[in-house]
């Protein structure tokens, strides 16, 4: 995706998430759910003022990470060499953002239902979407499996995210489909598998190329 092409659907997903916002203000209570634990129960609270900027905040915020990290990263880590897919990466963020806010939308307009399992859902699917994209990452300092030996060495990279982004995306596919069936707890234990699998991997593998050489 060329950066022109980013900007205009990020722009786009901010814009419309705005609009979302303006639409349903008015009908929401006047406390809005803005967080849930991890059975899926909404245990934090703020006004709808709180809804109205949340949402376009948090869009901005990734909209200045798209614009700050490539600026950002040392000579030796660009991001150049991936950024098609950081845009791509960027574009899943905030797409995840907006998903949330509208969420929070849902959930505050129907407060006898218990959906905090679909915000997981989304999370979910999130991940399984970024693991797909986890093998065409370059060595950086922002983005995938950062570790004292990935960064270290281009091959432990290489091979440490090739495993990483096959294990994110099916373990997302499968935390999602738990998540959906109100499974919470087995799903993120499901989580622990891509999440701590991939670091001893590299620490692993590091070791092992050391000692061929």
């Amino acid at each position: 995706m060329s950066t022109r092409a980013f900007w205009v659907w990020a722009i786009a997903i901010a814009a419309a998430d705005a609009v979302f916002a303006a639409l349903v203000y008015a009908r929401l209570p006047e406390r809005v759910p803005i967080h849930w634990n991890i059975e899926g129960e909404p245990d934090g609270w703020g006004s709808r003022a709180t809804f109205l900027w949340m949402g376009p905040g948090l869009i901005a915020f990734g909209l200045l990470l798209a614009l700050a990290l490539p600026y950002l990263s040392p000579a030796r880590f660009k991001i150049d060499p991936f950024r098609e897919t950081f845009h791509i990466l960027m574009l899943f963020v905030l797409m995840l953002f907006g998903y949330i806010h509208a969420f929070t939308s849902v959930a505050a307009m129907n407060p006898g239902e218990r959906l905090g399992n679909w915000l997981v859902v989304g999370i979910f699917v999130f991940l399984s979407l970024i693991g797909n994209l986890l093998g065409r990452v370059k060595p950086n300092f922002y983005v995938g499996i950062r570790t004292p030996w990935t960064l270290a060495d281009e091959e432990v990279w290489r091979r440490t995210h090739r495993l990483g982004g096959k294990l994110m995306f099916w373990g997302g596919l499968v935390g999602a489909i738990l998540a959906a069936a109100n499974l919470l707890i087995p799903a993120f234990v499901v989580l622990l598998v891509p999440g701590l699998s991939p670091v001893v991997y590299s620490f692993v593998i590091s070791k092992r190329l050391e000692s061929s050489t």
